[in-house]
């Protein structure tokens, strides 16, 4: 691996060849991406001991907390459908003790849900919601809700965001004046003990990103509210998507479009409101993601640029929905000796390394469509421009590439996300920086020379450029 990208770093420009021209200007930076802006998502259930009574949110476990560590996890989201499943246990203190001392360990914020329906959980289907089939609606007794959230507050508001009441409300509460009036029994009385407790909302779906903007219009300048959340899955649901389809979506540049009517939709009235945001539960697709597609090399590429482009349009944080088992779109499944990671992974990973700083101006000399860049001056002082070439398959080409720093460059180094044969469907044998990250959260890549600040781009690849 190490020799293939010698080879690759060391090959000229080709004659004749017009490269792509990335000018940065590290002068006149920009907004701070947010400290804690990587994050990840689980079910409530997760709280739950297993039938020996171990909890996978521990400090016990530590192969855990040093893989948060490594991919750079801040913010940890507890919620998910099963937030509102009857079926499931409310967590009760023991659970509770177990994930914040996790949390402390990690060194996470936790945004923690609090159960608003009472109702079975029935099947969702895909797609939006329709009228007429919400679900069965009862609503959960807010005095149990205001004791755990007593509980949590008194004991580890250092490691704790905000509350979240009730997952995706749009599934069961017929519209949103009726999500807002059983949100405020539930908060007003949460507020009246704990005085002190913060709230975000409305977490609803994609179908209804408009209750987003009422939640900010509405109470979004209480000083209770911590941020405005919002659920997206970026290519729609996994259950019933064609698999090329799926990833011709997510890497094409039309995604952008979706992002900017996505964004458009609630996120004015949000800022109105002199309020945040953060997609609190996100991912490639819904429904677990999709096969050769949520789980290849296909979803680190869109999530490194997807992390950067919500980064760049103000959002405080992504937390990608994730699971500890059989979930095609998770970050890492648990394995025989640790966990095993996943692509999406390495793109949390590689937005660690570069996502840490004030954003810059990255402007592109040509209009197209195969190639995104990013830049970041770095609270270390160094800049880091990020490249993501999402060509792929038998006409992918490699991307010639001459980066105009607009500064002296003393050293320039380079570090690669990539797979074998540039595999768009590569669900293994990911590197970067020459390096896997293994099962115990280890992870040893190193920065390669960057003789010249013009290079070749491999197709279906991401490329970390350190220019001090």
């Amino acid at each position: 691996m190490r020799l293939y990208l010698a080879l690759l770093l060391a090959t000229a420009l080709s004659a004749g060849a017009e490269p792509i021209v990335v000018t940065v200007d590290p002068a006149s930076p920009g907004a701070e991406i947010s400290p804690d802006f990587a994050g990840l998502s689980y079910e409530s259930s997760s709280l739950l001991p297993d039938s020996d009574g171990r909890y996978f949110f521990s400090p016990a476990n530590r192969p855990l907390i040093r893989l948060f560590h490594t991919l750079g996890i801040k913010s940890l989201r507890i919620g998910g459908n099963t937030a509102d499943r009857r079926s499931v246990a409310v967590p009760i203190k023991a659970d509770i003790d177990s994930l914040f001392a996790f949390a402390r360990d990690a060194d996470v914020k936790v945004l923690y849900t609090l159960r608003l329906n009472e109702g079975e959980t029935k099947a969702i289907s895909p797609g939006p919601s329709k009228a007429g089939s919400k679900e069965t609606f009862l609503p959960y007794d807010p005095i149990a809700d205001d004791v755990t959230a007593e509980y949590i507050q008194d004991r580890y508001g250092a490691n704790l965001s905000c509350f979240i009441i009730g997952n995706e409300p749009d599934h069961y509460c017929p519209n949103f004046p009726a999500y807002k009036a059983d949100w405020e029994r539930i908060a007003n009385t949460i507020s009246a003990t704990v005085p002190n407790a913060r709230f975000c909302g409305p977490s609803a779906t994609a179908a209804r990103v408009a209750w987003a903007g009422d939640f900010a219009t509405q109470v979004g300048r209480e000083p209770r509210i911590a941020f405005v959340s919002q659920h997206n899955y970026a290519a729609g649901s996994g259950r019933t998507t064609n698999i090329p389809a799926a990833r011709q979506r997510l890497l094409s540049p039309n995604i952008e479009h979706a992002y900017e009517k996505f964004y458009d939709a609630f996120v004015p009235s949000v800022l109105k409101a002199g309020q945040h945001y953060r997609l609190e539960e996100c991912n490639s697709l819904s429904n677990g993601g999709a096969r050769d597609v949520s789980d290849a090399l296909a979803s680190a590429l869109w999530g490194v640029d997807y992390m950067f482009w919500w980064a760049s349009h103000g959002a405080s944080g992504l937390n990608f929905h994730t699971g500890p088992h059989s979930m095609r779109y998770s970050a890492f499944l648990m394995g025989r000796k640790g966990y095993d990671v996943h692509p999406l992974g390495y793109a949390l990973k590689a937005f660690d390394i570069a996502g840490h700083g004030h954003l810059v101006s990255a402007i592109l000399n040509s209009n197209t469509n195969n190639v995104r860049a990013y830049a970041v001056l770095g609270n270390d002082g160094a800049l880091y421009v990020t490249l993501v070439n999402r060509e792929y398959g038998s006409t992918a080409r490699p991307l010639d590439i001459s980066l105009n720093a607009g500064t002296q460059v003393t050293r320039a180094q380079i570090m690669l996300l990539i797979a074998p044969n540039d595999n768009i469907r590569a669900t293994r044998g990911l590197t970067l920086g020459g390096e896997s990250i293994k099962d115990d959260g280890a992870w040893q890549g190193t920065w390669s020379p960057l003789r010249s600040l013009a290079f070749r781009l491999p197709p279906a690849s991401v490329a970390i450029v350190k220019l001090k």
